[in-house]
């Protein structure tokens, strides 16, 4: 007999089992799956901007967190390839965890609340509607499982075979970039998230638990071409053209035997619901991660989205209503951050125009708050 859920959520990560966790909690039957078997590390700048702490209150996972101890983060820093640089204050501290630590907290936590919580469980089907139901099939170890939900969540990130099983468009265009992620041991930076930008790409540096360093860097493929295609050879020839970068790559060592790496990553606007499946956290959309807001903006989307699921459930919001509801507020809450940071991004591309860029911010003062404001916001749950 095929099992029955309210929701089923495709995904694992940090909006995928926050939304299970929220929905679980409040009384639904909830099936969360997720491919990968944790901990597992992902490609990922592993910066938690100011407003998630407010969200893990929430979920009730903030102890566990902060018995982590992981770093406060107070501040950005930005640096050209010409030397200049900016650096910008948060409004509140943000905090830097590895995504080997925060997922398996998040995913144990949704179970511990009542969620049907499986992992190296790779969903390989959705059909159905919000109208008729969902039937869903995922592959664990040789065995093939099937079950039913009257919603079902998509939080499996960038780009993935659901992708291309539900037809989303985003799939049949080019997308020319392509990142890399390591941990390191290297000099202390402060407590800042740096950006350092070289021509055709920018790489991140931010502090996490245990004293590490994680350096995760964004490229045009371009870039990785001319080194022909090797990871290790970027990062000795490339990344040291930003002095900056350099001078800290002088005395930093990589922990990890390899790179992680991902290729054509979709800075484009998705549909947030897909073939009436309601889309979370990358999957909906992608920041660039200049903006240092992705994460945050997964878990607010799950917290935007559980209140209107529980009312359809419980019969006080029709399907169409639903969708509605959920694409509006996330167009509401996201568009303006999603398209300053596509409008950002060709900037730390090009030395010249980061250079220029960087000096202007000093120089104007507010345009530089104005950026960090309109990037990130501390999400309210509310009804429109």
């Amino acid at each position: 007999m095929t099992r029955q859920y309210d929701v089923i959520v495709a995904g694992g990560g940090p909006a995928g089992s926050a939304a299970a966790t929220l929905l679980a909690r409040a009384g639904a039957s909830v099936l969360l799956l997720e491919a990968a078997t944790l901990p597992h590390d992902k490609l990922c700048g592993e910066f938690l901007s100011p407003e998630t702490v407010g969200v893990f209150q929430r979920l009730g996972v903030w102890p566990a967190i902060d018995a982590l101890a992981p770093p406060r983060l107070t501040a950005a820093r930005i640096t050209a390839r010409d030397g200049a640089r900016w650096d910008a204050p948060f409004p509140a501290p943000g905090i830097g965890l590895s995504r080997y630590a925060l997922d398996k907290l998040l995913f144990d936590h949704a179970g511990q609340v009542g969620a049907d919580a499986r992992q190296a469980a790779r969903v390989t089907g959705v059909v159905g509607s919000l109208a008729e139901g969902f039937g869903v099939t995922w592959q664990a170890g040789n065995r093939a499982h099937a079950a039913e939900a009257r919603v079902v969540l998509g939080a499996w990130g960038k780009r993935a075979n659901l992708d291309r099983t539900l037809g989303r468009t985003f799939l049949s265009l080019d997308h020319p970039t392509f990142a890399l992620k390591a941990h390191y041991h290297g000099p202390p930076i402060g407590r800042r998230v740096e950006l350092h930008g070289f021509d055709g790409g920018y790489c991140g540096l931010a502090e996490i638990e245990g004293g590490r360093i994680n350096l995760c860097l964004l490229a045009e493929t371009r870039v990785l071409h001319a080194c022909g295609g090797d990871p290790a050879r970027l990062a000795a020839e490339v990344l040291p053209t930003n002095p900056a970068l350099a001078a800290w790559l002088a005395h930093a060592a990589r922990i990890h035997d390899r790179f992680l790496a991902i290729s054509q990553i979709p800075f484009v606007r998705k549909a947030v619901v897909e073939n009436d499946v309601l889309m979370l956290g990358d999957a909906a959309g992608l920041i660039s991660p200049l903006a240092g807001n992705g994460m945050a903006m997964g878990l607010a989307a799950a917290e935007m989205v559980a209140p209107l699921v529980l009312d359809t459930l419980a019969g006080r919001r029709a399907a169409a209503s639903l969708k509605a509801t959920f694409s509006r507020q996330w167009h509401a809450h996201f568009d303006r951050r999603l398209r300053l940071g596509r409008l950002a991004q060709p900037l730390m591309l090009r030395p010249t125009m980061l250079g220029l860029g960087l000096r202007a911010l000093r120089l104007v003062p507010p345009l530089g708050a104005a950026l960090v404001a309109n990037t990130r916001d501390s999400y309210v749950t509310s009804e429109t």
